[in-house]
């Protein structure tokens, strides 16, 4: 990932590292889990990329390739939707963890993985009926409370997205 960012190879080790102490002080894993052995790849991409560029910032330590697909350093904007992203996506998971134990589970199970209801109905011993309701009615709770936010990613409009 580092490589496609821009790094050159002899410092794609020092940025990496950097990452791995920056993560390790994290105060609250749940943002860099999903589970206990599932890792949050995305949280794992914006911590490497805000390492990355922060080094840049400080140091200007890297030289940048000039072959390299530098899209990604269109900062404000890019910065500004990967955090409004972030936040919107630890509402949902918040609210998806008040559904209780099993109303989480049964969402994380389904929108996480790529089960099928069957599948899961047939790991959990819950009927498919019983699985299809429940999803159907959690999808249509958080449609309900983040279509707005939602709506404003997609449109632009970070500033309006709700903060927890």
């Amino acid at each position: 990932m580092v490589r496609s960012m821009g790094c050159p190879q002899h410092l794609i080790g020092d940025v990496v590292q950097d990452m791995y102490i920056k993560l390790n002080g994290i105060k609250n894993s749940e943002r860099l889990m999903y589970s206990e052995s599932e890792v949050n790849h995305f949280y794992v991409y914006l911590t490497l990329r805000s390492v990355f560029l922060d080094n840049i910032k400080r140091q200007g330590q890297y030289v940048l390739s000039e072959d390299a697909d530098y899209s990604f350093l269109s900062t404000d904007a890019n910065i500004e939707s990967d955090e409004a992203w972030e936040r919107l996506y630890k509402m949902v998971s918040d609210e998806i963890n008040g559904f209780g134990p099993y109303g989480a589970k049964l969402c994380f199970s389904y929108f996480k993985t790529d089960k099928s209801i069957r599948e899961i109905a047939s790991e959990s011993g819950i009927s498919i009926t019983s699985i299809f309701h429940s999803q159907k009615q959690y999808r249509d709770m958080l449609n309900e409370k983040f279509k707005e936010d939602y709506e404003d990613l997609k449109n632009g409009d970070y500033n309006k997205i709700k903060t927890t």
